[in-house]
């Protein structure tokens, strides 16, 4: 697929384009231009994205092959649908889509479930535990700076800033210490997956301490 904004000899060089079957064109300002997207003779033949409404017609375009009405070119409205608008007088072209959709799901059996009403757009604390030992990478140690450096990798808005008492502080939470191999500052993966068994038996997800236990 090739899309641009700027169709020209440049951005659609013709031993490029003449490869391609399908092609849709929005509003363009002229024949030359019409016909370099849609492909001559498209304004003679009436493929014409030269009628379209510049910031009007919005996300509507001109295909030069519509295998749904089997015609040479057909008017298609891609994403941009409009709710009703008693200023500009627009018809409601959402709620249709919606009907037509729980129609279908219906008909094929779909059950349709309102949504809960605790749905929050907040992402999920990140795993700790879990993100050290993904970037462990299953070597038997490594060294704290290499793993600081991992996972600033792996989520940078979360591990970018941290430090080596980040980490430690995050490890000793889980009852890991960080140990020493050969005068370095280490992480021995066994030490991690041992966390993450003792944890998950017992059944505790977050982390959390299990005080009282």
């Amino acid at each position: 697929m090739v899309a641009t904004q700027r169709s020209d000899d440049r951005t659609l060089p013709a031993e490029i384009r003449d490869r391609f079957g399908m092609r849709a064109c929005l509003h363009v300002g002229n024949e030359a231009t019409n016909d370099m997207i849609l492909g001559k003779p498209a304004f003679a033949d009436g493929g014409r994205a030269t009628d379209l409404r510049y910031n009007i017609d919005r996300g509507i375009c001109v295909v030069n092959h519509s295998f749904a009405t089997n015609t040479k070119y057909t008017i298609v409205r891609t994403h941009y649908v409009r709710a009703h608008d008693p200023e500009t007088r627009a018809s409601d072209q959402i709620t249709p889509i919606i009907t037509r959709a729980l129609h279908h799901m219906t008909a094929t059996g779909r059950t349709v479930r309102a949504a809960p009403d605790n749905i929050t757009d907040e992402p999920p604390p990140p795993d700790h535990l879990t993100d050290i030992h993904t970037v462990l990478h299953d070597q038997p140690r490594v060294r704290t700076q290499i793993v600081l450096t991992r996972l600033a990798e792996l989520n940078p808005a979360v591990y970018e800033g941290w430090s080596f008492t980040d980490l430690k502080t995050a490890l000793a939470h889980h009852g890991v210490a960080i140990s020493k191999s050969h005068g370095n500052s280490v992480i021995r993966t066994h030490d991690i997956s041992h966390a993450l068994t003792h944890r998950s038996t017992n059944h505790n997800p977050n982390g959390a301490a299990d005080a009282g236990n």
